[in-house]
């Protein structure tokens, strides 16, 4: 307590939102590498969430990117872009009202309108009938935003069929029902208490 009252309440704030994305996130990819990759030890003090991904693509047997070089550069693009709409998230979450959570959410989904047009008709995955490593970075996203019923039946979905049915098969599979550590549903309490949010109100 002594260590909170002597921050700048935004900074507080911040490292509330990714200390929940943190837990969320590199649980996920840890889960998932366990899942894909066999249970063996894994150094993740103070790597990125996405540069953890790509590292323990990198650095187990098999991959979870195309062997093509073109193809993989233009996953690795897509697994960048997560961070873009899992930032937005942030912002629903501190809204200190109605107005500005609306806005908010809206950017979220602009957001995700490239990846409308880049998914395939029905999917499950992002590219094909299998995990990849781009499941793997919109995982947390998709986790964070079906926890909440007023997100995961935005109006806003109708517009994006595909990006929700592969939303929702995502947030279905084990490896991500599983994936959030213990701790997460006590951060994102507190990271609500901490912005005095409006969503937990409503």
């Amino acid at each position: 307590m002594i260590v909170r009252k002597s921050l700048d309440p935004k900074i507080v704030a911040c490292i509330a939102w990714k200390r929940v994305t943190l837990l969320l996130t590199v649980s996920t990819l840890v889960s998932i590498a366990y899942h894909y990759y066999g249970n063996k030890e894994l150094a993740v003090d103070s790597l990125p969430a996405n540069i953890l991904g790509v590292a323990l693509n990198e650095t187990t047997p098999g991959s979870l990117h195309s062997d093509d070089a073109i193809q993989k550069a233009k996953d690795r693009y897509w697994v960048e872009y997560a961070s873009g709409p899992l930032d937005a998230m942030r912002d629903v979450y501190v809204a200190k009202d109605k107005e500005a959570m609306n806005k908010a959410l809206a950017k979220v989904f602009t957001f995700l309108e490239p990846i409308e047009r880049a998914l395939e008709e029905k999917p499950n995955y992002f590219r094909g009938n299998k995990f990849t490593l781009m499941d793997g970075a919109y995982a947390p996203l998709f986790k964070l935003m079906f926890q909440f019923e007023s997100n995961s039946n935005a109006p806003q979905w109708t517009g994006l069929p595909k990006t929700k049915q592969w939303a929702t098969h995502l947030v279905s599979l084990e490896v991500t029902q599983k994936s959030a550590c213990p701790e997460y549903p006590k951060e994102f309490n507190h990271f609500f208490e901490v912005f005095d949010s409006y969503f937990p109100k409503q």
